[in-house]
């Protein structure tokens, strides 16, 4: 498989030592569900075992059409913790934006190239973020401009 410049350059600038990474702070520990979204876009859950057995209920997410949030379904590679094995951690993702909206939840690994935002630094002015990389399937840091 042929990596992209632009994907070279999204992981250059982590580490690749798992062991000088932060410790990973927000992870899901138990599912406690959503409360009904005060969007006029109805919710496609209240908790994770209203969706699909591979997604998880994503609470709380910026409805595009009105004001509001509404909690929706999204294909995750867990729902929590436990999902991850022995001592897993089950981490939101926020596709790259630090300040974005959750998008999904993956479990972290021994590969990781990140634990936190913080372990990303900044490419040319640019804030790394630390999120959830499917094409390696682990954690690395991205780069990117995010709206907000």
């Amino acid at each position: 498989m042929k990596i992209t410049l632009a994907f070279a350059l999204l992981l250059a600038a982590c580490g690749s030592n798992g062991s000088d990474n932060s410790p990973v702070e927000d992870h899901r520990v138990s599912s406690s569900g959503c409360s009904p979204g005060d969007s006029a876009t109805m919710d496609d859950c209240l908790a994770d075992t209203d969706c699909a057995s591979d997604e998880a209920c994503i609470c709380d997410l910026p409805d595009g059409h009105s004001p509001g949030t509404h909690n929706i379904c999204a294909q995750s590679g867990c729902r929590v913790d436990a999902d991850c094995g022995a001592d897993g951690l089950c981490s939101p993702d926020v596709g790259g934006c630090s300040n974005g909206p959750v998008t999904d939840y993956q479990c972290r690994t021994k590969n990781d190239e990140c634990g936190t935002d913080a372990d990303c630094g900044e490419s040319d002015g640019t804030a790394g973020a630390c999120a959830f990389l499917p094409e390696v399937e682990h954690w690395g840091c991205v780069f990117q401009v995010c709206a907000g």
